[in-house]
């Protein structure tokens, strides 16, 4: 019953997905920032969705979820407008918390979302906070290769991410293994592999 439950969460994903996605090219650059900006907001909640938690930090136990951002302030106001969503839906009764990150810190957060790096590295950012049960997404390129959880990227108006599977399994977290199956390459001691 359970994994049936599973499947038509994933398969409803899918679709909101693909509608959210469809129109994401558009001859207007600033409607294309904010579409892709929803588009990768909505990635970064169903990660928190499909994640397989360790524990003594499942969200779902403790009724809150702490995201942080080191990037734009649209980034963030997609990833406020997607959560209110979530939280009268999948996350009823939970809070989930969004920070944007000036300054490498010592909080906790299950998701540590990397637009852009500003005045850090991507080596920094993963070194600091590697030691954490985190998944970290990252957007620039080799993201995923160079430590980080996932990439995603908005690639000819599709959504696709890479997951770095060594990562995932020092981290103590996993995903669903149909949420795994969407990725379009999986990073294993430092080789990337195309999903096929």
């Amino acid at each position: 019953m359970k994994t049936i439950t599973l499947f038509k969460n994933l398969l409803v994903t899918i679709i909101l997905m693909i509608v959210l996605y469809q129109d994401i090219t558009s001859n207007n650059n600033f409607d294309k920032s904010l579409k892709e900006n929803d588009a990768i907001a909505f990635f970064v909640l169903n990660c928190a969705y499909f994640a397989v938690w360790h524990p003594d930090i499942d969200p779902f136990k403790s009724k809150e979820l702490n995201i942080g951002v080191i990037g734009s302030n649209n980034i963030i106001k997609a990833l406020e407008s997607i959560s209110s969503r979530a939280t009268s839906n999948w996350f009823k009764d939970g809070k989930i918390n969004i920070k944007k990150i000036d300054r490498l810190d010592d909080k906790y957060y299950h998701i540590l979302f990397i637009e852009n790096y500003y005045d850090f590295s991507s080596k920094q950012i993963i070194n600091h906070y590697r030691k954490d049960k985190t998944f970290l997404i990252g957007k620039e390129t080799n993201f995923a290769v160079d430590g980080g959880t996932i990439e995603v990227q908005v690639v000819e108006s599709k959504l696709q991410f890479e997951l770095n599977l060594t990562k995932l399994q020092e981290s103590g977290l996993d995903l669903n293994s149909g949420f795994k199956k969407r990725s379009a390459y999986f990073i294993k001691n430092g080789s990337r592999q195309a999903n096929k």
